[in-house]
């Protein structure tokens, strides 16, 4: 479960900025880093909590937040994040070697 990755929903982006919800501020904080972009791993570094688990299922019954569904937009970043990191050995694994 570590990989995975949620982003908030409408309905979590206005409770943010209204706090129209009642919930606590563990778990607004939690709401707060949620991006679409972190696994629960960078979650759980930037808001340390025992029970991560349970706050991400909280969150997620109040619909304030979703598992992100990669884009097509997405999937390329990643690639040309991937081929950035390590040009030399991503390019003989597309190119061949030279």
């Amino acid at each position: 479960m570590e990989k995975r990755i949620y982003q908030k929903t409408l309905r979590g982006t206005n409770e943010i900025n209204h706090r129209s919800n009642a919930i606590s501020a563990r778990l607004r904080r939690l709401l707060i880093v949620i991006d679409g972009r972190k696994d629960v791993g960078e979650l759980r570094q930037l808001v340390p909590l025992d029970d991560m688990h349970e706050a991400l299922d909280q969150l997620e019954t109040l619909r304030l937040i979703e598992r992100h569904q990669p884009t097509l937009s997405d999937l390329i970043s990643n690639d040309v994040h991937q081929i950035k990191q390590s040009p030399k050995g991503m390019e003989e694994q597309f190119w061949g070697a030279v």
